[in-house]
């Protein structure tokens, strides 16, 4: 991968966190919502 970079370019690092985050968000939202249907 680093031969395909060019000088100057950024390279995102932090996006898998944000994306294991979101998942986990959604998931949470779901088990509440659930949750709520039940009762």
């Amino acid at each position: 991968m680093i031969d395909s970079l060019e000088e100057g370019e950024e390279v995102v690092t932090s996006a898998t966190f944000l994306i294991d985050a979101e998942s986990k968000l959604k998931a949470e939202l779901k088990a509440v919502n659930d949750a709520a249907t039940l009762q």
